[in-house]
C-alpha cells in the first residue's frame, strides 16, 4: 500500500518536531533530534510513503543545521529538505549598581 504524502506535509512534521528543542540544546546537543527524525521517516518508510531517506547535520555558529534527503517515489530524485535549529545562548544581562 503506496500512502500519498507530499514534501510540505513532511517538512510541517519535521518542523513540530524541533518546536520542543529550539534554544533549548547546547551546541554539541545533536543526537535528540537526528533521532527523532529517524523514527518518524522510518515509520514513514514502513507505511511506504517514502522510499528512502538520509540524515546529516553540521554545527555552525548557535546553530545546528539538520539535511536530510528524501526520496518519495522511486521515479524521481531525492528531495532535501534543511532544518535549522538554534542552540541555547545564556543572555547577556549587564547589573545595575
Amino acid at each position: 500500500m503506496n500512502t500519498l504524502i507530499s514534501l510540505s506535509d513532511i517538512k510541517y512534521d519535521l518542523l513540530k518536531i524541533i518546536e520542543p528543542y529550539d534554544n533549548v540544546l547546547g551546541k554539541t546537543e545533536w543526537r535528540p533530534v537526528i533521532k527523532l527524525f529517524t523514527q518518524y521517516l522510518s515509520d514513514l518508510k514502513r507505511s511506504g510513503a517514502v522510499r528512502e531517506f538520509n540524515t546529516t547535520y553540521s554545527i555552525k555558529d548557535g546553530t545546528i543545521v539538520y539535511d536530510i534527503g528524501i526520496k518519495i517515489t522511486s521515479e524521481k530524485s531525492p528531495k532535501k529538505i534543511k532544518i535549522y535549529v538554534s542552540t541555547f545562548s545564556a543572555p547577556w544581562v549587564e547589573k545595575k549598581r
